[in-house]
């Protein structure tokens, strides 16, 4: 998933607008702006289109696209005809929208070609969540090498209304770039075709790469799926970068997914990483499935990481939020397990972002899953393909570091220091029961200072795993509390009971009533 970034309206050191009739103002026919263009697929989807009341009220125009019915796949939008664009160059666009949907923007690169055989690329820019007023939506991106024009599409894919209005597209001033141009190769879940295919090729260029980690998988040693313990430690010891990547690989983005187990993926996952796998400093994140929002960006930034790479296609500047930096999937290309068809990253395009990166001194950071020959596994590459990458990187004599080697470069981030945080005291907590299972209970963590970090949290737990919010049993139940900062310093851990109790006394029930005459016995129940 993408994610939006709000932003004023108005960028004065901006290049001028290149769309003509931006804000649907002059109507050449009812319902038809001009400049505007309209599509949708499949041909059988419901969609219709028109021109509402815009941002400046009445006698102003925006553009609805309205879906019902929606089916298994498909989107529709408006969107502006083709205007040129320069190669290799850092561009801003922004609109305003309201929409009951989570919505998506995509930049259409014509890279040339006959009218009607143009050759189209498609690159995701950025998401917009539901939002019932006039919201601002930015994003940034930088053209690849070799195309001639571009425009925006806004779509909207499931059923619900998309309103837009004040579109805008210029070139970027004076963008933040690094002294060179850096290239990451990142590899999410810990696979063990990285170990036994990808690592003896970065071994023979001396690349590093940096490794997300499941940590519930690893510490289960389930060998011959994932990296060992000690496999990852070898790579550790060699200058590869562990990362985190969530304990058992939850989205951060279910609804279900309360605060305390939000950190405990987040936190937790780190924290296992630095304490139980033995690695240091471990201040990078990779969102699981690319699922992330602004819930997710702060537990990440409060669990000490410095910075969490999305799966939102890009390059990313000196300027780039850390906590949503742009990526590069590789993808083998293939059908999903729900039907939906996964294109094939071409050796072309790696080539073409890795020029572009070095040109335009950008940060490219590619993802990667497995590296095999099973066709079954399109979330990745083939060794043929890796290889391919790594010596055209060499031919090229990029600059391959590591994701904590780069984070360190941008603006703003923390210096490292050695001085622990401190976990402030926690009284024991007293409820009575629910139910005989015991009681639902909720309570904010404790408050974590530091000389160097702000904002950072604690993550509690039980060591079988209850969070604020579970159901604690009956009895005496022993929580514990840590935390770490940007430089993997570990807080001496702070421990509280939650004490579960039963506040109502037995009651007796006699079953029958007898007036004895002599000494007997008496039956009787009790409750």
């Amino acid at each position: 998933m993408l994610n939006i970034y709000i932003a004023p309206s108005a960028h004065a050191a901006d290049g001028p607008n290149l769309i003509n009739n931006p804000s649907f103002e002059t109507v050449t026919a009812p319902g038809q702006p001009s400049n505007w263009l309209v599509g949708f697929w499949p041909a059988e989807l419901d969609a219709s289109f028109d021109v509402v009341e815009g941002v400046g009220g009445a006698g102003t125009n925006a553009a609805r696209t309205t879906i019902t019915n929606y089916g298994t796949q498909g989107d529709a939008k408006w969107y502006f005809t083709d205007v040129p664009v320069e190669p290799e160059t850092y561009y801003v666009f922004r609109n305003q929208y309201k929409s009951d949907a989570t919505t998506r923007v995509f930049v259409r690169y014509n890279m040339g070609g006959e009218p009607g055989s143009e050759v189209f690329q498609h690159l995701p820019i950025a998401q917009a969540l539901p939002a019932n007023d006039w919201t601002n939506l930015s994003a940034e991106f930088l053209t690849p090498v070799g195309v001639v024009s571009a425009t925006i599409f806004h779509i909207l894919e499931s059923n619900g209304y998309l309103t837009v209005d004040d579109y805008f597209l210029g070139t970027k001033d004076n963008p933040a770039v690094f002294e060179n141009g850096v290239v990451t190769l990142s590899f999410d879940d810990g696979w063990q075709s990285v170990y036994t295919n990808a690592l003896p090729i970065l071994n023979e260029k001396g690349y590093k790469s940096t490794q997300f980690i499941i940590t519930d998988v690893i510490q289960n040693e389930r060998v011959g799926e994932y990296m060992t313990t000690a496999e990852l430690q070898q790579l550790y010891g060699t200058g590869h970068d562990i990362a985190a990547h969530t304990r058992d690989h939850s989205s951060l983005t279910l609804p279900q997914l309360n605060e305390a187990e939000m950190k405990n993926q987040v936190s937790g996952s780190r924290y296992d990483l630095l304490t139980r796998l033995g690695f240091k400093p471990v201040d990078t994140f990779a969102y699981t499935y690319g699922d992330y929002n602004e819930t997710a960006k702060t537990a990440v930034k409060d669990a000490g990481f410095l910075g969490a790479r999305t799966i939102d296609e890009g390059f990313n500047e000196l300027t780039t939020d850390p906590y949503a930096l742009r990526s590069y999937s590789i993808l083998k290309g293939g059908t999903t397990e729900l039907g939906a068809e996964v294109p094939a990253t071409t050796i072309e395009s790696v080539r073409n972002a890795i020029d572009n990166a070095i040109a335009n001194k950008a940060w490219l950071i590619f993802t990667l899953h497995q590296v095999d020959d099973n066709p079954a596994n399109i979330y990745g590459a083939t060794p043929e393909f890796f290889q391919q990458m790594v010596d055209y990187l060499a031919e090229k004599q990029a600059t391959v570091r590591t994701m904590s080697e780069t984070i360190s470069l941008l603006p703003g981030t923390a210096a490292k220091d050695t001085v622990a945080p401190v976990i402030a005291s926690m009284a024991d907590i007293f409820v009575p029961a629910q139910s005989a299972e015991g009681s639902v209970v909720t309570f904010t963590s404790p408050t974590v200072s530091d000389t160097n970090d702000t904002g950072l949290s604690a993550f509690c737990m039980t060591d079988t795993g209850l969070v604020s919010g579970s159901t604690f049993p009956m009895g005496n139940t022993q929580m514990t509390c840590n935390a770490m900062d940007s430089s993997g310093n570990l807080a001496t851990p702070v421990s509280f009971a939650i004490n579960v109790t039963d506040p109502l006394a037995p009651v007796v029930t006699l079953s029958t009533t007898t007036s004895p005459t002599k000494l007997q016995e008496i039956t009787f129940t009790f409750s």
